[in-house]
């Protein structure tokens, strides 16, 4: 198993992961459903477990899938909630005021 994760990987599974559809997974990431079944299948080679099963009618999580669903979203939320809270932090107050007589050209 690999080191690390792939961020963007964790978010195409977990859309694959809630859609159970790659086409839908797609249109909801604005990427090729190609590209998207490329994604899944590196992160099953870099976990070296199959994530899903696949047949020409349905896609369903595995057992090991379902696992990494709870804990992608997890990591996600939390990646994402650190950077908010970093953002919140270091963006500097912006206060703008226009005064009778002036434009904002002025």
């Amino acid at each position: 198993m690999a080191g690390e994760l792939d961020l963007r990987l964790l978010r195409h599974f977990v859309a694959v992961a809630e859609e159970l559809h790659f086409t839908r997974a797609a249109a909801r990431l604005y990427v090729a459903q190609q590209a998207l079944s490329r994604d899944i299948a590196r992160l099953e080679r870099q976990l070296g477990v199959r994530l899903f099963v696949r047949t020409t009618r349905r896609v369903a999580l595995t057992a090991e899938g379902q696992r990494l669903l709870v804990r992608a979203r997890e990591l996600l939320a939390l990646h994402d909630q650190t950077l908010q809270e970093l953002d919140d932090h270091h963006r500097p107050l912006l206060v703008d005021l226009l005064a009778e007589g002036h434009t904002p050209a002025r």
